[in-house]
């Protein structure tokens, strides 16, 4: 929307460090070697359950949950569909979306039955435990679109909250969320685990699953004594050596009930324990609730009640955990090791314990202060709580502390971090800032105003929903700013891949072709850029009309032509990419007229003309203004053709040159030996010629160009002597008899008579190419070759099989053929400019006539292939083919008449 700021979206996830690749490798070779471990070594299941799942949890809790989840082996797998680029949009459904933590916890609660009834000791089920959750994991990231295997189907990922949440052991600046956020889960941890936790911290499913946990970690253990009535297999690890447990599930399950299985009893254990935890807690909930019936104490005594849930499990599973495997050491390092847990276990309940949903609200308000913090005197505290204080102090003006709160409250309620109905948890922000109860009010209206959606009753604010808009910001933008115009299949296809509504793709279109959006830049941009190449054309029709200029040299003529044919080629690509910006806000008639017009326009006048006279269409339609009829004064010459050197089309930088060098003054010098820098070898090749460099230091500047040797280059050009610029083709502004055609030149150093440039000049001179853009010259002229003539060499014989087509630059030329007596007949004459062979292409038939030179001269020789392409490709080349023919027929008729 125009005249707002958008709500910052969270920083894009940087390129990881080689620590967390090298974590992740660790990771995936332990996973990978479960399988030889488990299958190949007697003692394979006890490593793997007594180290490797062991130290998992304490892993988590120390390295943190974003480091965890970009190193995540398990992760990597579920990947495999985004790194093959065959990944499905598809998204879980309302109901998974809303269970995931209950799905993920069920999966792990049967994965852990499953270890008691084959896994624990018997070698394939433990591998085709893990191989099962492998290709789960790599399956449902072929599926389903972004995280969906993390978020709500991966049994490690409760564990990952249950710990973790809301308050990360060590640093909570960074995250691990995805390049590219296609909203796979509402309030995506990835983006921001806290805020994705208080936002459904009052989620019964999420307090069911913690309160679950510390049940089903006893059950686990406590099933080894209610199996056998004491703990001696247990602490020998003697359940990580029975090969056959799968076989014996229909044994007797419990010591004290034998006429129950294994496969009912160890359900029934996981069950029991469960639903006792659930209910301790849920009793201790509801306790504490009673005893604190005040406003807003609610989520903070679940919040308190789920941490310490967490807290119960971590100590439960390290109390068992690892036994048997750390039997073997000795026993000061297994009081390291338990001191060490429990001060783990310790510091996470203490800082979850602290933590309110209020402190986290009032940190982040902290940090977009921080961002919008303006006085460097003054350096803000490294104490987030000192922030307020330091604001207060620093801020002079009510208005700069109004700003900064309605710009900081936008995106609180953007990023769904608030909403209108717990705006009071910032009144003691407030009473800091000096933001009183009625200024309050006066900005929550003025938001209402201007950012009516956030206030819309079904307006759901999130950072994800924030990344997806400023994502599809960039690539609508990207779309509109491209060559052409995107169709409405590719809008809508864009707006399906990024979930946007219609009415948000109306604000966004909106926000970019407002008034200071970057279609209207764009627009005024490209308006400025064919103002200057008009102005350059301008300078060149000047140029030519100077009293002088009759007198000068064909050559001089043929430069002025095809630098207004480039210009002019050029103007044409910038206003069919205006035409391409007023598309977005004109009707489909008005710009079809315009581009009508364009095509039929010999010229840009008119057409100049038309687009100047749509000051009416709004703010796209006002930047059209400047393009009306100028002129260009005696003076100006020079610096119009400068600024046309300075194009981005390479073809205009080196036709701009070539009439530079008519102008022997300090600026246009500069330019043309500035030019010996540029990264296009037809720019240096021009601007050398028209300097005369010699053949040596024309190697070596090209040779530092392509190395990039930027400081080297200037040197030598400092160092270049004023007389390797040699004479060029003039004196004097508008004094073009100069000193002869570059060619004459250059041939006399030994190079090739002509360069590329002169190549496209010259085609461009004859009849039948001279439509031709720049580019298709430039093919033309690559298969071309100079041929040099001396009075009688022949260019083609009569019957001969060739298909070559001669463009003749210089000389003059006869075609002829011989009558029935042997006697030579002259069929014609052809001089400077003319196509010679065209028939030869067009009919395989041998060549008609004898073709030889009258004069010395100089021919451009095309391979009929290449000429038989451009005729397919451009029909007015084969109007000129067409044209020269039937002249050639007249001809003859009068001449046998």
């Amino acid at each position: 929307m125009a005249g707002t700021t958008p709500p910052k979206a969270a920083p894009k996830a940087s390129s990881e460090p080689w620590q967390i690749w090298l974590v992740r490798l660790a990771g995936i070779l332990v996973l990978v070697g479960v399988f030889p471990l488990a299958l190949g070594l007697a003692s394979g299941p006890k490593v793997v359950w007594g180290f490797v799942v062991s130290a998992l949890p304490l892993g988590i809790a120390v390295a943190g949950y974003y480091a965890w989840r970009r190193a995540c082996p398990l992760a990597f797998f579920a990947t495999l569909g985004q790194r093959f680029k065959v990944q499905r949009k598809r998204k879980v459904n309302e109901w998974f979306a809303a269970h995931g933590l209950e799905v993920q916890l069920a999966l792990l609660a049967a994965g852990m039955i499953w270890r008691h009834l084959g896994a624990n000791g018997t070698p394939w089920a433990l591998a085709g435990l893990f191989a099962v959750v492998i290709l789960a994991a790599a399956t449902v990231g072929f599926f389903f679109t972004g995280k969906t295997w993390c978020n709500h189907l991966c049994p490690v990922g409760v564990i990952e909250k249950i710990y973790q949440e809301p308050s990360l052991l060590l640093s909570r600046e960074g995250n691990s969320q995805c390049a590219t956020c296609t909203a796979c889960k509402k309030n995506c941890p990835d983006i921001d685990l806290e805020q994705a936790y208080w936002k459904e911290s009052d989620s019964s499913a999420r307090r069911r699953v913690y309160y679950l946990w510390p049940g089903l970690v006893l059950a686990f253990y406590s099933y080894f004594y209610l199996a056998d009535g004491s703990w001696s297999q247990y602490l020998s690890g003697a359940w990580s050596r029975d090969p056959h447990l799968v076989s014996r599930m229909l044994a007797p399950g419990f010591f004290f009930a034998s006429a129950i299985p294994r496969l009912a009893a160890v359900p029934l254990t996981f069950l029991a324990f469960g639903l006792a935890s659930l209910l301790l807690f849920s009793l201790l909930e509801k306790g504490l609730l009673a005893r604190h019936p005040e406003e807003g104490a609610g989520t903070l005594i679940r919040h308190r009640c789920l941490a310490l849930a967490g807290f119960t499990g971590f100590v439960l599973f390290y109390g068992f955990a690892g036994q048997s495997l750390l039997a073997a050491f000795p026993a000061w390092i297994r009081q390291a090791l338990t001191l060490g847990i429990a001060m783990v276990a310790t510091v996470l309940l203490l800082a979850r314990w602290t933590r309110n949903e209020a402190s986290f609200v009032q940190e982040k308000f902290a940090k977009g202060l921080l961002k919008r913090w303006e006085w460097e005197d003054a350096p803000p505290s490294n104490r987030l709580s000192d922030i307020y204080l330091l604001h207060q102090e620093r801020v002079q003006q009510r208005e700069a502390r109004l700003k900064a709160y309605k710009a900081t409250v936008r995106d609180l309620l953007a990023e769904g971090v608030l909403n209108r109905g717990n705006l009071l948890m910032l009144q003691t922000l407030r009473a800091q800032l000096g933001v009183t109860e009625k200024d309050h009010e006066k900005l929550l209206s003025e938001l209402s105003l201007e950012e009516k959606q956030l206030f819309e009753p079904d307006f759901q604010g999130s950072r994800e929903k924030q990344l997806q808009l400023d994502q599809y910001r960039r690539e609508l933008e990207a779309l509109l700013l491209g060559g052409q115009r995107p169709d409405a299949a590719a809008l809508q296809s864009l707006q399906q891949v990024h979930r946007i509504r219609p009415e948000e793709h109306a604000r966004i279109l909106d926000d970019l072709r407002g008034e200071q959006g970057p279609l209207v830049a764009r627009l005024q941009d490209l308006v400025r850029l064919t103002v200057e190449l008009q102005r350059g054309d301008l300078a060149a029709e000047r140029l030519a009309a100077g009293r002088a200029f009759t007198q000068a040299s064909e050559e001089a003529h043929r430069r002025l032509a095809f630098f207004r044919h480039v210009v002019q080629w050029r103007q044409r690509q910038h206003v069919d990419r205006i035409l391409h910006l007023l598309a977005i806000g004109l009707q489909e008639p008005q710009i079809q007229d315009m581009r009508l017009l364009l095509e039929a326009s010999g010229g840009l006048a008119r057409t100049y003309e038309y687009l100047g006279a749509l000051t009416d269409c709004g703010a796209m339609g006002a930047v059209l203004a400047p393009l009306t009829a100028q002129s260009v004064a005696a003076e100006e010459v020079g610096s119009s053709l400068r600024q046309a050197a300075l194009d981005e089309s390479r073809f205009v930088r080196a036709a701009s040159l070539s009439l530079l060098a008519y102008l022997r003054d300090e600026a246009s010098d500069k330019t043309l030996r500035g030019a010996l820098m540029d990264p296009e070898p037809l720019v240096r090749e021009t601007a050398q010629g028209l300097l005369g460099v010699p053949k040596g230091l024309d190697q070596a500047l090209a040779e530092l160009v392509e190395e990039e040797e930027q400081w080297l280059l200037r040197a030598a050009l400092q160092s270049l002597p004023k007389s390797t610029t040699g004479p060029r083709s003039g004196t004097g502004a508008f004094r073009l008899e100069g000193a002869g055609p570059p060619s004459s030149r250059r041939t006399a150093q030994g190079d090739s008579p002509l360069g590329t440039l002169e190549k496209l000049m010259f085609l461009h001179g004859v009849s039948i190419f001279a439509q031709l853009e720049p580019d298709d010259l430039e093919v033309l002229a690559s298969t071309a070759t100079l041929r040099v003539l001396a009075p009688d060499d022949v260019l083609c014989h009569q019957g001969d099989q060739s298909d070559d087509v001669f463009v003749l630059l210089q000389g003059r030329v006869r075609a002829w053929i011989l009558d029935q007596d042997g006697r030579p007949r002259s069929l014609g004459d052809s001089r400077e400019g003319a196509c010679i062979g065209e028939m030869a292409v067009l009919d395989p038939a041998p060549r008609a006539a004898t073709v030889s030179a009258l004069t010395e001269g100089l021919a451009l020789v095309v391979q009929g292939r290449s000429f038989m392409g451009m005729l397919h490709e451009h029909p007015a080349i084969a109007e000129g083919v067409l044209r020269v023919l039937t002249q050639r027929l007249r001809g003859m008729i009068q001449a046998t008449s």
